[in-house]
């Protein structure tokens, strides 16, 4: 099982000059480059064909990250903008009490049946989050 998690420790959380942007299937990177018309911002690169998800470079010299990603929520065609969150893997989960909660991983710790559990570390192998069915953020 591996979960991610944003970085820690005193550094930057998220890539200064990049966001990603989930878009309306509809569009192609020809519509993209018509709402980044200004040339404060550029593609990247397509993360995922079948999200429209896109990574986006923003000309920090001439525009702010944050105002960069306030300008693209404007955009009706744009489902959702985030930051490029450094992440880190990790096998478990850091909560201090996970070991005891039985319900997602139970293996007899608190004298109970093995595995009458959720499985929870096993669909965390599969997927720890994504994008409801309405664009908002799932965290598992």
């Amino acid at each position: 099982m591996i979960l991610v998690t944003a970085s820690i420790g005193g550094g930057p959380l998220f890539v200064e000059n990049k966001l990603l942007v989930l878009l309306d299937y509809t569009l192609t990177e020809t519509d993209i480059d018509l709402i980044l018309i200004d040339d404060t911002m550029t593609i990247e690169r397509q993360i995922s064909r079948p999200l429209n998800l896109w990574l986006i470079k923003v000309d920090l010299g001439r525009l702010q990250l944050h105002d960069a990603k306030r300008s693209l929520q404007n955009f009706p065609e744009v489902l959702y903008v985030q930051f490029d969150h450094y992440l880190n893997e990790r096998v478990e989960p850091d909560d201090t009490f996970y070991d005891q909660q039985w319900n997602f991983e139970n293996i007899g710790q608190t004298s109970g049946t093995v595995d009458a559990d959720i499985d929870a570390a096993d669909a965390w192998d599969i997927t720890t989050g994504g994008l409801s069915t309405l664009g908002g953020p799932l965290q598992l």
